[in-house]
């Protein structure tokens, strides 16, 4: 905004109004330097308008940045949950099926033991051995069953963590959205603006300046 103010004209105000004027009548002269006056008075009040909405607009424009950086950061947390959550998941997946494993390995280790002490009795052998039949097929049931379900969790929240990169990826990529773009171009038009009035104030200055130095001249 410094740029927007040029050096204050009072003191070129002062000279002109302490100078004895002898070529008009003081009427005239009287009403050059009220304007000279008023523009001057016009200017102050327009820069401290332009001072304001540009501050103003500088304040939207971090709030809305503010706001993007803390969605990233809420997005980035979010990402970090789900990874935690994916983690314990599998980790329970893989739990439950050494559970389950260790279980029927058992129940066929029992089953071996029972076909050997059967060996000598061949109607009891026959059951045994469908049992250790039925059981081995359980070991592989069940391991088809947690298999499924750690492939399946597996897919599902690693899914989920793809979202949730795709999402911090285009919360960067449009880092400026819609609200701050807004904000921003605001800003640039408004100190545009400011420019465009602030110069026409000072011409007007410069004009009243120049026709008090010719009342002032003219014999």
């Amino acid at each position: 905004m410094n740029s927007f103010f040029p050096p204050s004209t009072n003191a070129v105000v002062e000279r002109l109004e302490s100078r004895t004027f002898l070529s008009v009548s003081p009427a005239t002269l009287s009403t050059d330097q009220q304007q000279l006056r008023t523009d001057n008075a016009a200017y102050a009040a327009d820069m401290q308008t332009c001072k304001q909405m540009i501050a103003t607009d500088k304040a939207k424009v971090n709030a809305d940045s503010l706001s993007g950086r803390r969605h990233l950061a809420d997005l980035q947390k979010q990402l970090a949950t789900d990874q935690a959550t994916r983690n314990a998941k599998l980790k329970l997946d893989r739990a439950n099926a050494n559970i389950a494993a260790a279980g029927d390995n058992g129940v066929i280790k029992r089953d071996n033991v029972t076909i050997r002490v059967d060996k000598n009795n061949p109607s009891q052998l026959a059951i045994d051995n469908q049992k250790l039949i039925a059981d081995k097929i359980q070991l592989e049931s069940d391991h088809v069953k947690f298999s499924t379900i750690l492939l399946n969790d597996d897919a599902n929240t690693q899914s989920i963590i793809l979202a949730d990169q795709q999402a911090i990826v285009t919360a960067r990529a449009t880092a400026d959205n819609a609200a701050l773009q807004q904000d921003q171009q605001t800003l640039l038009s408004d100190q545009q603006a400011c420019l465009t009035k602030l110069a026409a104030d000072q011409i007007k200055i410069l004009n009243d300046q120049l026709k008090i130095a010719q009342d002032t001249a003219t014999a």
